[in-house]
């Protein structure tokens, strides 16, 4: 018979491994709530939303045409092989997070996809004028804010993506 302690020490070393390991990958995180109280808007995105911790923002559910319109310029036919591709890598783009993720698979893939093209197009169009403007907005401002939000610390997708 084996030690019930020895059983359970074992166990929870392994658990922790198991968290460390996980926490390796995190690379995008929360604003801590004491940050948070300071200014507690200083930490959301005005304009537009990227990855889950905004997705669901009603103020912001607005813009979401122009991701749209970014799919449509920047993938074409390739959208099956898109799909695929972040199909594949889903897990781990879920690992990249601090907080476990209450969106499910598809939702999550569509907004990977959504905001990955968003942003690719975007930086697109400002190579192309020189990081002056954009076809994706109509109002000149709109690119200062929208600069902003992709500067925000929660309004963030994974490299891998």
């Amino acid at each position: 018979m084996h030690d019930t302690n020895l059983i359970s020490s074992l166990q929870q070393q392994i658990k922790s491994m198991h968290q460390e390991k996980r926490s390796n990958t995190i690379s995008i995180y929360r604003v801590p709530p004491h940050l948070r109280k300071v200014e507690p808007t200083a930490y959301d995105p005005h304009f537009i939303s990227i990855g889950p911790y905004h997705h669901n923002s009603p103020n912001l559910h607005s813009y979401q045409n122009i991701k749209l319109r970014s799919l449509d310029r920047l993938v074409g036919n390739e959208l099956g092989q898109l799909l695929e591709n972040l199909s594949s890598i889903e897990e781990e783009a879920r690992g990249c997070y601090s907080d476990d993720l209450l969106i499910n698979r598809d939702d999550f893939i569509k907004m990977m996809l959504l905001d990955g093209c968003f942003i690719i197009q975007l930086f697109r169009d400002l190579n192309k004028t020189n990081f002056t403007r954009s076809p994706l907005f109509t109002k000149r401002w709109m690119l200062l804010v929208v600069r902003r939000d992709l500067f925000t610390l929660e309004n963030q997708i994974p490299m891998i993506v």
